[in-house]
């Protein structure tokens, strides 16, 4: 039986009243024995592209985040103040268009083509549809709100945690499912979460798995065994972190990168045909999501 790992961030925000409307938790799962080579692979890779080795990198924490990177070449195109994120990476060698686009390039290609075999998994929220379709009534309640200027501080919030938890209880599921006989033989599978993602909404999720009120974790490892690192020094949870950012970013039609997804397809559970259901979980349906095309 295979020991696994699970590694999973988030792209997208949780709030109700934001310009974003899609929310996505993407997912890596690999066998155990091959953390630490996907994990040197990924390393040496941006160290082709920093003025430092893939050990500095590990040590000092260095990441590049999706979001960050694609802000960073946008802030390059137009002469704009970098973040305060970005400067470094600007001074280790990321300090042209070209040059990030070489990386970005990079890692597109890494993603497409692992050095080990593992498997995506996604849950993608249409934020709007899913609040309307289980939650009409608080979400009107909100608009209203927002409409007459009073404070929503306390109903966003519920909002926000509604979409995470559903977020993370389906990804759990599809998990789950790759459990079952005839698909993949282990007893279980330890995650790992970005510490900057929405934890509470996922230890509310766990919380529940654990008392048995979740349909969705059988596998009591699943269920109990859930951690939240850095992303700085976890290079799996950068990779989840791109994942994330692909299925997002597809999904709001994004012309810069929605062609990038197609590279990722083949490693996403389901691949070719029943990946939208059994890889990427559309929150609440197909319908409210791009036609997918494999």
């Amino acid at each position: 039986m295979e020991e696994v790992a699970a590694f999973f961030d988030d792209s997208g925000d949780l709030e109700a009243g934001t310009n974003r409307n899609i929310f996505c938790l993407g997912m890596v799962v690999l066998q155990v024995n091959d953390i630490m080579r996907l994990s040197d692979t990924w390393l040496q890779m941006l160290a082709r592209h920093l003025k430092l080795s893939a050990n500095v990198l590990a040590v000092n924490g260095i990441e590049v985040k999706s979001s960050d990177i694609y802000d960073l070449r946008k802030r390059l195109r137009g002469s704009q103040p970098l973040k305060a994120e970005q400067k470094p990476l600007y001074n280790m060698g990321l300090n042209t268009t070209q040059r990030v686009d070489e990386l970005i390039d990079n890692i597109w290609e890494f993603l497409s083509t692992p050095p080990v075999s593992y498997i995506y998994l996604a849950s993608l929220a249409n934020k709007e549809k899913t609040w309307r379709r289980f939650k009409e009534s608080r979400y009107e309640e909100f608009l209203e709100m927002h409409r007459l200027r009073q404070s929503t501080k306390g109903i966003r919030m519920e909002l926000s945690l509604f979409i995470g938890e559903k977020a993370f209880e389906w990804l759990l599921q599809r998990l789950n499912y790759m459990g079952n006989p005839g698909e993949k033989d282990y007893p279980g599978a330890f995650l790992i979460g970005d510490e900057n993602a929405v934890t509470t909404s996922m230890y509310k999720s766990q919380a529940r798995a654990q008392a048995g009120f979740s349909n969705y974790t059988s596998l009591p490892k699943i269920a109990n065994n859930v951690w939240f690192g850095s992303s700085a020094h976890n290079p799996c949870l950068q990779i989840a972190d791109w994942v994330a950012f692909a299925v997002r970013t597809w999904a709001e039609g994004r012309q810069d990168t929605n062609t990038r997804l197609s590279g990722l397809l083949p490693n996403f559970r389901g691949y070719p045909n029943n990946i939208m259901g059994w890889g990427i979980v559309p929150i609440p349906s197909e319908d409210d999501f791009p036609k997918l095309t494999t």
